[in-house]
């Protein structure tokens, strides 16, 4: 017999039957004394005892069967689609070949159990056949309907997603196991209705970057409205009306031409000439994969294979902003210039450069290279965009990976950076939790098995499952949970600290690989080469209110600098002067004549500074180690220290608001802090946030310690540049099902104020109020505690929303300067708003 479970077929034998029940013995499962096979009681059908076949549906799996016979495979009938079983790790993995490369001895087949895709020698295949239990027979489960319906879309209309995505966005719906119930449902209008509502979402979001990227009449846009709403035309139709404004060719005219809605003509592009001879057309399309395996394989000088990928790393590049020139008059060759205006002559040498700028954004976004020892030489042939990066690195050490002319040009000065959206791409579909963080650390493996098991392993293992991108599979259930949730199924109540109680087959729990990662990567920011803070001997050159240079003032305590008109000076003062951020909050003034008088203490909380002297009848303890200028702020600090790390229930749905702040340990020795398992935990959340967060914004870089900005704030570092100290930063997180929703940062400089300076919802979860939920609760808690005001720099394209859907209002130069006392993360660019904490005020109130 054969057992289905968690997408897998293990052989098996029926021991004992009972009814609709029967008992069975793997042959390939033992129990944890690595001697006896594991037995299970698993639940059948009716018909099996006789009975009717009830109200099964043709299309559902059977939990057990007889073992298929053996269907030869010829050499084309390995068609796109076609539902096959694989041999791996001792049992057959449901699965569907995902690619058309019918000739090849390696295939590309899709997981939908767990949602992941292997390269699979044609060895290992088997054709899937299903067992019909009233008729005694098999048959071939043949092509995945899933797939069929896509490509029948397909022939008709653009599909402005991948398929993955589609099927992923499809299962995580409500309704999915109510009404289509399992992948292999064969009756394909059940698929329709919720493929084609996520299609047409996502070719909505399309078509709004579309029109938010391009210049477009204000009656188009207007049209544009309409159509959202309902009430005109198709996205096919407003599409098709969209103009694109093409490179001058070399006579200076602007040719222009239309984004059909077919797929292969939403966006030509048209190569610029240095001859009146007609436009060549050449359409980009997006694939890194090409670029990366013709740099390999033109380093290797593997002429064959290097041309396969020629042609596909060319419209790459034009996809990504680069441009085919023709300086001869024959056309016989191209250079290929770089959107920074980089002339190269090879495409080697552009695929080069294109890599050595994105690659480090890569790395942001979420890809981490392998372990090179670990990749063979045939890596190159790999569809693995991560073994064939780690193979570039492996070929090449002085691949160099930070190019400071490619950033200089793209970003004059990286002082001025602004706040921008990233290009929607991959990377922003995957999921984001700390699963799918740990695999992509290369700590854990999808499809591994994991035990629940109590008291840190100690008790014996109460629930089975398969680690997933999405989370872990149960065996017993199927379903799909996060690590608090597989904890709690399995052990029927809350699990303080779940991720020492998960366990894989090689001993180490999920925090331990938590742990492995937290001491790499603290161990790698100390034995790197040291980044330098700003020079405490040098002075900023730009103003810490509005962020631009120009006639500043000087600090001459700190290293800040302002405009006069910044902090409402009228002169330059003579002789020297300090900042408001180096004054005594009660006397206004730097010094005292007494030295012991004129020691400044810092309000842990708010920050602000106080002379000792100033102090000395307020009745306050000036020899605590944590200390407060009064009530209020020490309120403030307990309060939010109460929340950290627990997950309130908000809304509906499993979603959940929860409070993060990294403490950085005092011990100097990294192993003493791993200990700590909430500060692990903590560390692995706060970098799954910074990730999502880069799927909001493009990364800013520190422009002295070249350091990620985001990364800075959510781990709170501190730097003796005021605008640059992020100490006081605690994170918010919105999740579903432990799957991160949107993220902010928040730092409560006491009752007067808090900033807000970054807020994201990852793109899959907009336009469904998951903002407004999460600021909704941050407001209420802030107006608990007794914050009065709050504050966020607004990216220019969301000013509406914060001012007309927050209450946020524009904070005028007098506003700012009530706050000169306090430094707020800003970026150029971007406008300050700011709105008053009330009782009746906040996102939800009405």
């Amino acid at each position: 017999m054969e057992v289905s479970s968690l997408g897998s077929l293990n052989p098996g034998t029926v021991i004992r039957c009972g009814k609709k029940k029967r008992c069975i013995r793997y042959d390939n499962i033992v129990e944890d004394d690595g001697v006896t096979y594991c037995e299970q009681v698993v639940n059948v059908p009716a018909v099996l005892d006789g009975g009717n076949f009830g109200s099964s549906h043709s299309y559902e799996r059977m939990i057990i069967r007889p073992i298929p016979p053996i269907l030869e495979i010829a050499e084309h009938d390995l068609q796109f689609g076609l539902c096959v079983d694989v041999d791996y790790e001792e049992a057959w993995w449901e699965g569907v070949i995902f690619d058309r490369d019918n000739e090849m001895k390696e295939r590309n087949v899709f997981f939908p159990d767990l949602g992941d895709e292997m390269k699979i020698r044609v060895q290992q295949l088997r054709i899937t056949q299903d067992w019909d239990e009233v008729s005694d027979s098999w048959k071939q489960r043949g092509k995945w309907v899933f797939l069929e319906l896509i490509e029948e879309i397909a022939s008709e209309s653009y599909i402005p997603v991948s398929i993955k995505q589609i099927y992923y966005d499809v299962r995580k719906r409500d309704d999915f196991f109510d009404k289509i119930k399992d992948w292999t449902c064969n009756i394909k209008d059940l698929w329709r209705e919720p493929v084609m509502e996520i299609i047409n979402l996502y070719a909505d979001l399309t078509i709004s970057e579309i029109l938010h990227v391009l210049d477009l009449p204000k009656c188009l846009s207007e049209k544009t409205s309409e159509h959202e709403s309902g009430e005109h035309e198709s996205a096919d139709n407003v599409a098709a009306n969209i103009p694109i404004v093409t490179k001058q060719d070399s006579i200076g005219l602007k040719t222009t031409t239309n984004v059909e809605s077919n797929v292969k003509d939403v966006c030509p592009v048209t190569i610029a000439l240095s001859s009146p001879l007609k436009d060549v057309v050449v359409e980009p399309e997006i694939c890194p994969q090409a670029v990366v395996k013709y740099y390999l394989y033109a380093t290797r000088n593997d002429i064959g294979d290097k041309n396969k990928w020629r042609l596909k790393a060319k419209k790459h590049l034009l996809a990504e902003g680069w441009v085919l020139e023709y300086p001869n008059k024959n056309r016989t060759r191209a250079v290929y210039k770089s959107p920074q205006n980089h002339i190269l002559k090879k495409l080697k040498d552009a695929c080069r450069v294109y890599l050595e700028a994105t690659i480090p954004r890569w790395t942001i976004a979420g890809i981490r290279t392998l372990n090179v020892s670990s990749i063979n030489e045939e890596g190159v042939d790999s569809d693995n965009i991560i073994e064939c990066v780690t193979r570039i690195l492996q070929k090449d050490p002085e691949f160099n990976l930070r190019d400071d002319s490619l950033a200089n040009s793209s970003a004059p000065n990286t002082r001025h950076q602004h706040m921008e959206m990233p290009k929607l791409n991959h990377f922003h579909q995957k999921a984001q939790n700390v699963i799918s963080w740990l695999i992509e650390k290369n700590k854990v493996l999808a499809r591994s098995k994991v035990y629940y098991q109590g008291n840190r392993g100690r008790d014996p293992p109460a629930a089975e499952g398969r680690i997933t991108r999405d989370g872990i599979k149960c065996r017993c259930c199927h379903n799909i949970y996060g690590i608090n949730g597989f904890a709690s199924h399995a052990s029927g109540s809350s699990d303080f600290s779940p991720s020492s109680n998960i366990f894989l087959k090689d001993g180490r729990s999920l925090l331990d690989c938590q742990r492995e990662v937290m001491y790499d990567d603290r161990t790698s920011e100390t034995t790197e080469k040291p980044r330098n803070d700003f020079d405490e001997d040098k002075n900023d050159d730009i103003c810490s209110v509005c962020r631009y240079g120009g006639d500043i003032i000087l600090c001459d305590k700190c290293p800040s600098a302002f405009h006069k008109e910044c902090i409402g000076l009228k002169e330059i003062p003579d002789g020297q002067w300090y900042c408001p951020l180096c004054h005594c909050t009660i006397c206004r003034k730097t010094t005292t004549k007494s030295i012991e008088d004129g020691r400044f203490l810092t309000c842990t909380q708010c920050q602000l500074k106080y002379h000792v002297g100033c102090l000395r009848n307020s009745g306050t303890d000036q020899h605590l180690e944590q200390w407060f200028c009064g009530k209020n702020c020490e309120k403030i600090y307990y309060g939010l220290n109460e929340l950290l790390g627990k997950a309130i229930s908000v809304g509906e749905n499993n979603l959940t608001w929860t409070l993060l702040k990294f403490e950085n340990p005092k011990s100097s020795d990294i192993g003493n802090t791993t200990n700590n398992d909430f500060l692990i935990e903590c560390y692995t959340k706060l970098s799954v946030a910074a990730s999502a967060m880069h799927e909001c914004f493009v990364p800013q870089q520190n422009p002295f310690s070249r350091r990620d900005i985001t990364i800075d704030v959510k781990f709170s570092r501190l730097s003796n540049l005021p605008r640059l100290n992020f100490q006081g930063f605690y994170t918010v997180l919105l999740e579903k099902n432990e799957e991160l929703v949107s993220v902010a940062n928040i730092r409560v400089y006491g009752e007067k104020v808090a900033e807000v300076p970054l807020v994201g919802t990852r793109h899959q979860f907009r336009k469904l109020g998951m903002c407004r939920i999460l600021m909704s609760m941050l407001e209420k808690v802030l107006i608990n505690l007794g914050v009065k005001k709050l504050v966020l720099p607004a990216i220019p394209d969301t000013l509406e929303t914060w001012t007309k859907c927050f209450d946020f209002v524009n904070m005028t130069s007098s506003d700012r300067k009530q706050f000169l006392d306090h430094v707020f993360l800003e970026f150029p660019e971007t406008i300050l708003c700011h709105k008053v904490l009330t009782r009746n005020t906040s996102p939800d109130s009405d």
